[in-house]
């Protein structure tokens, strides 16, 4: 599945524990995803990276990790997006930071490997 939308200023939650999103003008509903982690790529700019695109459902909307994205902020700017596999679910609670922190780096590194089997 791909779709694509503008970036744009989200709550800077990812940002301040060391994992920055791009919050998209799609909803949820919008693109027909579950809640759920996924692994994709995003393509900003003309360039392509691997990402993850994190669906939330109780907020209705869609925030992507672009791995390897050392630049500066772009909002405002057309993403796109292309979905591969759901590899996590979404979970809204946690006791602290770092089960957060935790459950994020779990993610990412489910992502990771499921971009380096698909390269395969």
């Amino acid at each position: 599945m791909k779709f694509s939308g503008e970036v744009v200023h989200g709550q800077g939650i990812g940002r301040e524990y060391g994992y920055p999103t791009a919050n998209m003008n799609k909803r949820v509903q919008d693109v027909a995803l579950e809640t759920g982690i996924y692994a994709g790529q995003a393509v900003l700019h003309n360039n392509t990276y691997g990402a993850a695109i994190i669906a939330k459902t109780p907020k209705d909307q869609i925030e992507v990790y672009l791995i390897g994205y050392d630049g500066g902020e772009f909002y405002g700017e057309e993403m796109i997006a292309q979905v591969y596999e759901k590899v996590g679910e979404y979970v809204h609670a946690f006791q602290d930071v770092d089960q957060l922190k935790r459950k994020i780096e779990g993610d990412l590194q489910a992502v990771i490997e499921y971009l380096q089997i698909r390269k395969k």
